[in-house]
């Protein structure tokens, strides 16, 4: 039997280890294991705050697929929450015709 070393955590594979979780989390959501995604994204969430600038648009897409969770699960307020987040990083930085802008408008009017 092989003994296998996990990995640090360093800041060379943060964004790495980030991705995986979304993504993993985005297929949670594809098969409807809802609760198992959120817990995804949430894992995503908590590694690029620590490594992201607070207005980084790749935290405004986590904070957009963590909204997209709470709603799947029925939890509308918690999901507007998250929208707001997002928006809150994407106005000032998007122009006003982005499609990822009008996906987060799309997403608060649901």
């Amino acid at each position: 039997m092989s003994k296998q070393k996990s990995t640090p955590i360093t800041s060379a594979n943060h964004s790495d280890l980030a991705m995986t979780y979304n993504n993993t989390g985005l297929e949670h959501r594809n098969l409807g294991n809802y609760p198992e995604a959120l817990i995804c994204h949430r894992k995503a969430r908590e590694i690029k705050q620590q490594s992201l600038h607070p207005n980084h648009p790749d935290l405004a897409m986590t904070y957009n697929n963590i909204g997209l969770a709470h709603r799947n699960l029925g939890n509308y307020p918690r999901a507007l929450i998250y929208y707001k987040k997002t928006l809150k990083i994407q106005k000032p930085s998007l122009p006003h015709n982005h499609p990822d802008l009008a996906m987060t408008y799309n997403n608060i009017g649901i």
